[in-house]
């Protein structure tokens, strides 16, 4: 078979293989998981050229159904060496309205391209390799722009956070003050993050606390600073590893109801994702402290097999993830390599329970005993009290979407029955 043919089976089969069902367990939470392959999904076009997305280390969530994927390997690879491949792009990954699970993934817009240049000539290339949104009404990219990890590159270039329009690609000036270097004869000012996180990994804005967190892979640590560019010791902390791995990809989870117990924290907590040496998720809070370690292969170890299957042979190794805040669901990035396997994104969307009307203490059975866990439910969805060990969709037992006084006739007529 000729070398082109086999490449396009190969492909084929991919695409064909996209979107694959699976579950996987973590943080005590069941997920359905699907795997989709960017690689043969998300592509662009540049003065009539294809421009596949490869080697993807950024990723953040829109909201609409949307992500934002970067890349700064893809200029190494050499693919097309005569296009600019390091970019920025907008991805649309409709969901079913009945099952809520995704139904494909699609290009949506290309936001920013250019390839690294020499610092040393001028030049100051694009290098992103995390992603962010600064949804606040102040500092850099403010008003739901873009804020971008521009990693160390062998040129020389210092590792930095840079802001663009999330509409035009247009980059923005930090504010007067910041602690930031002026490059390119003065027409930017880049935030360097010598020596507070060379060699940066990723970047994620949390508006709880009004400040960018930054992650590196070579000293293990997460570097704080404000939205107008001062870097905040204080306020940063280190990661130690469990196992191998490198830190890589790290993402804000808010605690809001829509995740596991075992991620949840105050305002919210960190998840931090290892590398393939190690294939690992961590969850920290906000200060630092662990609060749950999940490996991703069936011991923690490198060589046994993964929790998320890479079906053509690429290494599993998750370089970025982000979160939807509403549903729940966790999306990671396989960054893939330069032989171009193990380009996916899975996404993983929380498995519901099985409820049982009436057994509002999760025992197997409606008795006396679920009367005082069924009271407490009243007036559920809202309120803090509906997070409780057992679904609130147990009090609801008319199922007509809440939990209320018409509800009450309804557990009566199923006291002393037993759950399917």
């Amino acid at each position: 078979m000729h070398e082109k043919s086999a490449v396009g089976l190969l492909l084929a089969l991919l695409v064909a293989s996209a979107g694959a069902q699976s579950s996987v367990t973590l943080f005590g939470q069941e997920y359905t998981v699907q795997r989709f392959h960017y690689f043969s999904n998300v592509s662009w076009d540049w003065n009539g050229q294809d421009v596949p997305l490869h080697s993807v280390e950024g990723v953040v969530w829109l909201g609409n159904d949307r992500l934002l994927l970067s890349t700064e390997e893809a200029d190494q690879n050499g693919l097309l060496p005569l296009v600019p491949e390091n970019a920025v792009v907008e991805v649309r990954l409709p969901r079913d309205p009945n099952t809520g699970l995704v139904t494909g993934l699609f290009f949506e817009r290309l936001v920013l391209t250019q390839d690294e240049t020499f610092f040393f000539l001028g030049g100051w290339g694009l290098n992103p390799s995390g992603i962010t949104i600064n949804s606040s009404a102040s500092g850099l990219a403010a008003g739901g722009n873009l804020v971008v990890a521009d990693t160390e590159s062998d040129d020389g270039t210092f590792s930095s956070l840079r802001g663009y329009d999330l509409a035009s690609g247009q980059q923005f000036a930090w504010p007067p003050g910041s602690n930031c270097l002026s490059i390119n004869n003065g027409k930017f000012c880049e935030m360097s993050l010598e020596p507070h996180n060379p060699d940066v990994e990723d970047v994620v804005y949390v508006a709880q606390t009004d400040r960018f967190y930054t992650i590196a892979d070579n000293i293990y640590r997460v570097v704080t600073f404000t939205t107008d560019g001062t870097y905040l010791p204080a306020e940063s902390f280190d990661v130690p590893l469990f196992g191998f791995g490198e830190t890589k990809g790290i993402a804000f989870v808010p605690n809001n109801g829509k995740f596991p117990t075992a991620i949840s924290d105050g305002i919210g907590a960190f998840l931090i994702s290892q590398d393939d040496v190690g294939p690992a998720i961590q969850a920290r809070t906000i200060s630092g402290q662990l609060l749950a370690f999940e490996p991703l292969t069936t011991n923690g170890l490198p060589s046994r097999p993964p929790k998320l299957d890479v079906p053509d042979g690429g290494l599993l190794q998750i370089e970025a993830l982000t979160v939807d805040p509403a549903t729940g669901r966790i999306f990671l990035i396989n960054q893939g390599q330069d032989d171009l396997l193990g380009d996916y994104l899975w996404v993983l969307t929380p498995v519901t329970p099985a409820v049982c009307p009436g057994d509002t203490d999760c025992d197997g059975d409606v008795d006396f005993d679920d009367i005082d866990p069924f009271i407490a439910l009243i007036g559920c969805p809202g309120g803090a009290g509906c997070d409780g060990p057992c679904a609130w969709q147990s009090a609801d037992v008319d199922q007509d979407g809440d939990v209320d006084f018409d509800d009450i006739d309804p557990f009566v007529t199923v006291l002393g029955s037993v759950c399917p």
